[in-house]
């Protein structure tokens, strides 16, 4: 593309960037004059105005987090003013919308399905969407190897190294605004990992402005769902803030007796202390409850299909999971933003705290109940659900035996009671043209409680907390060894722990950016 206008005393470039959907003025856009270094951002009326331009030919570049990025080659004449008039740039999180819902995704198995559905590359948002069920991981890879972060925040856990997905989930007008890496490439905030980086980035200044509202049918992992979004837009007092509600729900999924149970409020308030300068404040609240399933056998595969889970059984005419996850973990950030023409620098203090479970049925001297069990393989065709019946029967009928009165059947929680605080801080600066420094420092500190707790003891009055494995003198030993044997519900049982991490990361990293390769 060329352009050319009347000639001025001085040469400049002048323009106006606009949000292609919304019709509004675009502030914050970084405008370059790539090989001269001549940087300028637009201002609150989407404004730009470029000085002392040398003449030749040039490439300007306009970019900006969750836009196209225009580079327009430029052939510029002595003291020429060039006028480029409106520039509409689109918006990324318009492209693919559709394959993005699948960010809703919450398959227990499906460790990459997040990470899949938030990449940019158009195979990877394929994959999610059509594999997501099928155990796909890039490469072999889990989780683990990949690092999400809010405001430059690392939100992957320190019990198991794995980001807590569900923690912001169902939010998907807030968590399109990111910047995203693929595999090892660079990325600003940190030396990056295997399966890449994603930085979901919560300044409502810069969302779109309006109100959003949507709603759908699902026949995979939930039901229905609904979700409202409001961004207020940078306002003339600096201030911007937003809103966000989502709603999903289900009695079973694609898999049978797989219940879904969620709903995520999101708020965030922007202000713009001066050009240089703006803090934000964030909150989230995702909390949410799933059914979940197993892998099958190729026995059971044949006879009833794709969608049999053994984890489920009648009671009183309703299907009842055995495995119920729950999760309900606030998280509150504050972050600090400084940008000059060169540099940036972004500090946030996050703090996440409450409680994730996961409820399974147990067995104490008693047959496997589980269908889907070896043993019990050969009357799998008679009996391939859960005899919710049975086992009330078994632990109502213990009078005449050894323990009369504990649970031989019950159903247990795996807890873990989480607190973390996170504070990093980012520096990035242009030390000169297509030279970069990124350095970085993080310190996480966190505290669990890990314990296992009865949930439903199916008729029995109490649950013998002993090791029927480790015997000493020929009786089984105490599980809690200071405690008391019998549990009731609500008591620990099993194992009780605290664990107490502390993390610190620091890096420092050159970029080279050269267009003559």
């Amino acid at each position: 593309m060329l352009f050319s206008n009347a000639q001025t005393n001085t040469s400049i470039i002048e323009g106006t960037l606009v949000d292609y959907e919304t019709q509004k003025p675009l502030s914050g856009v970084k405008v370059t004059i790539v090989d001269v270094d001549i940087v300028q951002f637009t201002n609150l009326e989407g404004k730009f105005l470029l000085k002392n331009i040398p003449t030749g030919n040039h490439i300007l570049k306009i970019n900006i987090a969750d836009y196209e990025t225009k580079n327009y080659p430029l052939e510029l004449t002595k003291n020429e003013k060039l006028t480029l008039g409106v520039i509409y740039l689109v918006n990324n999180a318009t492209v693919l919308d559709e394959l993005g819902q699948i960010e809703w995704s919450n398959n227990p198995f499906d460790n990459n399905s997040a990470y899949l559905s938030t990449s940019k590359d158009v195979f990877l948002k394929r994959v999610a969407f059509d594999f997501s069920q099928t155990f796909f991981s890039v490469r072999g890879y889990d989780a683990t190897n990949t690092s999400v972060f809010i405001n430059g925040i690392n939100m992957s856990s320190l019990v198991d190294g794995r980001p807590q997905w569900k923690g912001w989930s169902g939010l998907n007008d807030i968590t399109r605004y990111k910047t995203i890496t693929q595999g090892l490439s660079v990325s600003n905030n940190t030396f990056g990992n295997l399966l890449g980086t994603n930085n979901i980035n919560t300044r409502t200044s810069k969302m779109k402005e309006g109100l959003r509202i949507s709603s759908s049918y699902s026949n995979k992992n939930y039901t229905g769902s609904t979700m409202a979004t409001y961004n207020s837009g940078l306002q003339e007092n600096g201030l911007a803030y937003s809103i966000s509600a989502s709603r999903r729900w289900g009695n079973e999924g694609y898999v049978n007796a797989t219940l879904y149970d969620a709903f995520s409020l999101f708020t965030a308030v922007d202000y713009q202390l001066n050009d240089k300068n703006s803090i934000n404040a964030t909150a989230i609240y995702a909390p949410s409850r799933s059914g979940q399933t197993t892998a099958i056998t190729e026995r059971a595969f044949n006879v009833f299909g794709e969608k049999y889970n053994p984890y489920w059984g009648w009671q009183e005419n309703e299907k009842r999971n055995s495995s119920i996850k729950k999760f309900e973990m606030p998280l509150l950030l504050l972050s600090h933003f400084y940008t000059t023409d060169k540099s940036s620098i972004t500090t946030s203090v996050g703090y996440q705290f409450g409680k994730q479970s996961a409820s399974r049925l147990d067995y104490v001297n008693a047959p496997n109940p589980y269908p889907n069990y070896w043993k019990n393989l050969s009357a799998i065709s008679e009996y391939p659900q859960i005899d919710w019946l049975n086992l009330y029967e078994v632990n109502l009928n213990t009078a005449n035996i050894n323990d009369a009165g504990s649970a031989k059947y019950f159903i247990y929680e795996n807890t873990i009671n989480e607190n973390t605080i996170t504070v990093n801080s980012v520096f990035n600066t242009k030390i000169k043209s297509g030279l970069y420094l990124d350095t970085g420092i993080s310190l996480k500190n966190s505290n669990s409680d890990n314990y296992a707790t009865p949930k439903d003891l199916l008729g029995a009055n109490y649950y013998l907390d002993v090791n029927p494995f480790n015997l000493i003198d020929g009786f089984p030993v105490k599980n809690d060894v200071l405690g008391k044997e019998k549990k009731a519900i609500g008591n620990r049982i099993k194992y009780n722990y605290k664990l107490y991490a502390l993390q610190l990361n620091a890096f420092a990293q050159l970029q080279f950016k050269t267009d003559n390769f």
